[in-house]
């Protein structure tokens, strides 16, 4: 069985990766790994065996690169993960589980340090600590990337409808969600999504974010409502374009709209 795993770095050294350090504690089993650095300094990279390495110093779309790693590397599992998770003993065990039907996609229950669980989300709540199997076609069910454990047969789904597992209209915001819009888009038959797994990560989106952060919100909703119209997001984005009105803060409501109109984000 052959094992995957992305990290992709941003703004810190390979020796500041809790995810690099993690994996590095892995020293008997067998595994390739894909490190990118997504800038915006140049970092000296692991002289390891299995670990290969790239860097990007202008932040490549998460989108592109996750799509690219899929296709460049054949694997029976790939695993996503951002430079600052813990890998608990559970995540583990499943990514080198040996039993291949065992999900066809595993999101791990994302925990923060304070060991409250944010992710995955089913119909905008996160999921019970004791629910293990999650019916995407009767639910709406969301997670973050770092941690997605892809299986070959998740991937070979995608292939048969020539369409990429991330869309590439996001960059940064969405890029996660938009996995699990196009599950929800295309009829791809009874997939076993589980989530019997814990990492811990930095959740430091959900406190105080910069104008950056917040810019990059928008575009997200303005791109969900492009692509993923429903009610949610049809909700999100006007809420969104109103408040900004309210506030006089018309360059953002433009930059909506403009990212809208073009339908994909600025970097794409």
């Amino acid at each position: 069985m052959k094992i995957c795993f992305l990290v992709v770095i941003y703004n810190k050294n390979i020796e500041e990766s809790t995810t690099l350090k993690g994996l590095l504690k892995l020293v008997n089993s067998n595994f390739n790994c894909l490190v990118v650095n997504n800038g915006p300094k140049k970092i000296t990279p692991l002289n390891l065996k299995n670990f290969d390495f790239i860097e990007h110093l202008d932040n490549k779309p998460l989108s592109i690169i996750y799509n690219d790693f899929i296709k460049n590397y054949e694997a029976d599992r790939y695993v996503i993960l951002d430079d600052d998770s813990i890998l608990c003993e559970s995540f583990i065990e499943r990514v080198f589980s040996k039993n291949l039907d065992l999900f066809d996609l595993e999101l791990p229950k994302v925990f923060n340090k304070n060991n409250k669980l944010f992710y995955p989300l089913k119909n905008w709540y996160p999921i019970k600590e004791n629910e293990y199997c999650l019916n995407y076609r009767e639910d709406c069910i969301f997670s973050i990337g770092s941690g997605l454990i892809i299986t070959k047969n998740l991937v070979n789904h995608f292939k048969i409808k020539n369409i990429n597992l991330f869309n590439e209209a996001f960059a940064l915001y969405g890029v996660d969600f938009s996995l699990f819009w196009e599950l929800k888009k295309y009829n791809f038959g009874n997939l076993k999504i589980t989530s019997v797994s814990k990492i811990i990560h930095d959740m430091s989106l959900h406190g105080d974010i910069s104008d950056f952060k917040r810019n990059e919100l928008y575009m997200n909703f303005a791109l969900q409502m492009r692509y993923y119209l429903n009610i949610v997001n049809f909700k999100n984005f006007i809420y969104l374009l109103l408040q900004l009105i309210k506030k006089n803060k018309l360059k953002e409501v433009l930059m909506m709209i403009k990212v809208y109109m073009l339908a994909k984000h600025p970097k794409c």
